[in-house]
């Protein structure tokens, strides 16, 4: 499960912290910044001294802050803005966000719970405490997070993904898959609903379905690495070694520094009985990561082999 929850997790970690509101077609892995600024009237010319800094002012200033990622000041100023308006859920939020990425996880969370006591109705706290109870492994309760976030906004598609992302992480595929079509109905394009569809079908065992599924994400996003791994591991569980060693090929011209790419090509040859290039791709697999025990014990076989069949 752990290696599953990581293949779902994977491309989304990096998407944390881009500004800007949820929409209908945002992407679902992402911590969502509320970026309200509140104008403040322009100083008079006549007067001289400065006005008196407002909460909304010290909002502003940790938004730029963050924006910066210039995360401490950000958290000193939302919480400047917080002891002059103890009630202002947007910056503990963005609180919240500031302190996920900083790893200050508990900090992290109370802000996000903070924010939600206060305003019930923020979706960003939820959908932003939701992430974070995904990432460090609380299904159950990012689950919970997400049901919240699509009870205020049904339409939202990328609600859906994360809940399906969830359920998919969680072993619930059946549910997962659901919660997916879900989004795919309401939004089509939605590149990480393919992706994640694709993986869920792949580990219920419908393999026609999930390179179907991962297909389309690849024809939405060429690039994505993630996406033609697991094409490779399906087309190889299906029986399809040519196709896989293609799609195991692609990443590597993606990420040439994916040593799990070579690893993955490897275990294709050897199911070919192709020794010279598996040895090949477990030597370039240990290159990248020399101490991994599977890709080391793997290339011994494979040597092994070689010599038998040169010896017949």
């Amino acid at each position: 499960m752990i290696k599953f929850l990581t293949l779902i997790i994977c491309g989304t970690v990096s998407l944390l912290l881009i500004a800007g509101c949820a929409d209908e077609r945002t992407s679902s892995d992402r911590n969502t910044t509320e970026r309200k600024t509140v104008a403040t009237k322009p100083q008079p010319s006549a007067r001289k001294t400065d006005p008196a800094p407002t909460a909304e002012m010290y909002y502003n200033r940790g938004i730029i802050y963050q924006q910066q990622n210039d995360f401490d000041k950000a958290i000193e100023a939302f919480k400047a803005a917080i002891r002059l308006k103890s009630d202002y859920a947007e910056a503990y939020n963005n609180m919240g966000i500031c302190y996920q990425s900083q790893r200050q996880i508990d900090q992290a969370h109370n802000a996000y719970i903070r924010a939600i006591e206060i305003e019930p109705t923020l979706i960003q706290a939820h959908h932003n405490l939701g992430n974070l109870y995904f990432l460090t492994g609380k299904l159950d309760e990012a689950i919970g997070a997400y049901t919240a976030v699509i009870h205020l906004r049904p339409r939202l598609a990328a609600a859906y993904v994360d809940l399906g992302r969830a359920y998919s992480a969680g072993g619930r595929l059946d549910d997962a898959i659901v919660e997916l079509k879900k989004a795919l109905e309401l939004d089509a394009n939605l590149v990480y609903a393919h992706y994640i569809l694709g993986v869920t079908y792949r580990h219920k065992g419908s393999l026609d379905a999930s390179i179907d599924s991962l297909k389309i994400a690849i024809t939405l996003h060429p690039r994505m690495a993630e996406a033609h791994l697991n094409l490779g591991y399906a087309y190889r569980e299906r029986g399809l070694l040519n196709e896989a060693i293609k799609a195991f090929q692609t990443v590597s011209r993606l990420q040439p520094e994916n040593g799990e790419a070579y690893h993955e090509l490897g275990v294709t040859y050897m199911k070919q009985n192709a020794y010279p290039e598996a040895i090949s791709a477990f030597e370039t697999a240990l290159q990248l990561n020399p101490n991994v025990t599977e890709t080391q014990n793997s290339l011994r076989v494979a040597q092994a082999r070689l010599a038998r069949q040169k010896g017949k």
